[in-house]
């Protein structure tokens, strides 16, 4: 049986092939030209696929890359075909790329794709001919964020001992932002471990231009020039604290994100192995591995809630100093201060907030001394409580004499409360000698809210110490000075008020300009400017004259046409 069947086989093979060699003899031309089509279709067809294979709408039929896509289609990037990024120069590495892209397809087809691709970009596709050169990325004036950044000493010198790539800095981490600067990798490499690195403690290695102006909030009212407070040796970081929160520590588990080899967990590796791995090798993002750190001027608002903050991870010892003061102090211990501070809280007065807070200085400004040291990074604080202290806060910031405004402030403020407490004394006996006799409940349930309503605003400022916000406290105690003798007059028409002003505006609160008021002329240029005449008889404002922020007390030539050659023209002589 076995004989017969492999006789069959035997026959079969012997017969095609003998066929097979006469056909080729008799049909060989035949046979040439149909190998030489095949051929040429094989080729056309694979350069075909190659080409259809670059388009951004193949790639894009992955519905997982539908981010990726849009965002490109919206960058910089956008007439740049995905593999001249993704692939390396050259058609060989075109091809490399293509054979091992084939392992998307089958994961798409069998329905196994992931959630995220990790894909990485060499630095050959970035300075392949036609995009980046040498010369671009050596430009010195390159500006990102105000910071000025130079490529040169990034990529061709090692960082902390780092070889970094193109895309250590250009990649994907915000999703809608195609190669854009991330950073979150900056402040990774400049904030980890500072204490280590003291080079990269200086805020003027990265912010070392001075602009003129500084608009806070984009607050054309509020000009802002740091030049004046950094040629006065004061430390970035007596205003800037806690713009830097987190540390970068290394995360639990963080190898298990990728890893799964026994040798690779149990094992120990140097950190410049693994940088170079992960860092140089391949495209990891730091935040696989560290914590984030984060780097932001902290803009607080009116319903800022401290107790949020609490438990933040503030910068790495020798940095930036930990300033976070409700990591000691109960958050309700300063509640009231702090609202003072807002200019919000009180009751009646439109809300004030100072203008120290407007510029998002916060309580360690005044409160704490920062230990410069020869290199100009703070390495040491102390607190200050007592006026005096805090007094020579204000000079350090804004020089000679403002010390005196503070202890001004508390001498106005100690009047102020004592009249406020008079007032609303007098009141409250004159209401208790009608209420026993009285039967208007309406008058009296009146008066007994304008009571209450003063009575707290004078309890708040006592409370807040005024002197956080000046204007706003003197505000508050005329309203509840006014508050109480309305009460008592609403109650008692013999009730007598006595006028009492505010100390409010430039000549009281801040400058004592009495005498340059009182004397008959003070020399302006070329002229002689009588104040008296202006500021008493004609009632005009300081600040109509003089700036308020920009330049303070600078003098304005402004306004001065329409009394001496406008409706007053005649009135006032030029020798005048």
């Amino acid at each position: 049986m076995i004989k017969r069947m492999w006789a069959l086989v035997v026959n079969f093979l012997r017969d095609f092939f003998g066929e097979a060699i006469r056909g080729t003899k008799q049909h060989w031309k035949g046979i040439v030209i149909f190998n030489i089509i095949l051929f040429v279709v094989i080729i056309v067809g694979m350069l075909t696929l190659l080409e259809a294979t670059k388009s951004p709408k193949f790639c894009g039929l992955c519905h997982n890359m539908n981010i990726y896509i849009d965002s490109w289609k919206h960058s910089s990037h956008k007439d740049v075909n995905c593999i001249e990024c993704h692939f390396e120069p050259g058609f060989k590495n075109e091809l490399y790329g293509k054979w091992q892209a084939q392992a998307h397809v089958v994961l798409m087809i069998t329905g196994k794709v992931p959630p995220r691709y990790h894909t990485e970009v060499s630095d050959a596709s970035c300075m392949r001919e036609g995009c980046h050169t040498k010369e671009e990325i050596n430009r010195h004036d390159i500006v990102y964020e105000g910071v000025h950044f130079d490529h040169g000493k990034h990529v061709s010198q090692l960082r902390r001992g780092k070889k970094l790539r193109c895309v250590s800095c250009h990649s994907q981490i915000v999703q809608g932002k195609h190669m854009a600067v991330t950073d979150s990798t900056c402040f990774q490499c400049h904030f980890y471990k500072a204490e280590d690195f003291p080079e990269m403690r200086n805020c003027k290695l990265c912010h070392f231009k001075k602009r003129e102006k500084v608009f806070i909030d984009a607050n054309y009212n509020m000009p802002y020039n740091h030049e004046k407070y950094v040629n006065r040796g004061i430390a970035c970081e007596s205003c800037h604290l806690n713009v830097i929160q987190g540390d970068g520590h290394i995360k639990d588990n963080a190898c298990l994100q990728c890893h799964a080899e026994p040798e690779i967990l149990t094992g120990h590796f140097k950190s410049e192995k693994i940088h170079k791995l992960h860092v140089t090798d391949h495209k990891v993002e730091c935040y696989y591995c560290h914590t984030k750190i984060q780097h932001l001027i902290v803009r607080v608002k009116k319903d800022y809630n401290p107790s949020k903050n609490k438990n933040i991870i503030t910068a790495m010892k020798g940095l930036h100093l930990d300033a976070n003061c409700f990591k000691c102090h109960n958050v309700g211990e300063h509640k009231m201060v702090r609202k003072m501070y807002m200019g919000t809280g009180g009751k009646g007065v439109k809300d004030l907030p100072d203008p120290m807070f407007k510029a998002h200085l916060d309580c360690s400004i005044c409160h704490v001394r920062l230990k410069v040291g020869e290199n100009g990074v703070a390495k040491g604080f102390v607190f200050r409580h007592s006026v005096d202290e805090i007094a020579k806060s204000c000079e350090e910031c804004h020089g000679p004499l403002y010390g005196t405004l503070l202890k001004h402030w508390d001498k106005i403020l100690s009047g102020e409360i004592k009249k406020t407490e008079d007032a609303v004394s007098s009141a409250k006996t004159s209401i208790a000698q009608i209420k026993e006799t009285s039967s208007n409940n309406e008058q009296l349930n009146k008066a007994a809210e304008l009571m209450q309503a003063a009575e707290y605003n004078l309890k708040f400022v006592k409370m807040a110490k005024g002197v956080h916000n000046i204007v706003y406290a003197v505000k508050l105690l005329e309203d509840s000075r006014k508050n109480a003798q309305e009460a008592a007059k609403l109650v008692n028409s013999s009730y007598k008020a006595k006028k009492l002003a505010a100390p409010l505006g430039c000549t009281e609160l801040c400058h004592s300009c009495v005498e340059c008021i009182d004397e008959e002329s003070v020399p302006f240029g070329s002229v002689s400017f009588p104040h008296q005449i202006h500021v008493e008889d004609q009632d005009m404002e300081c600040t109509q004259c003089h700036s308020t922020y920009e330049n303070h007390g600078k003098t304005l030539i402004q306004g001065c046409s329409e009394c001496h050659h406008g409706e007053g023209e005649g009135e006032v002589k030029c020798e005048d």
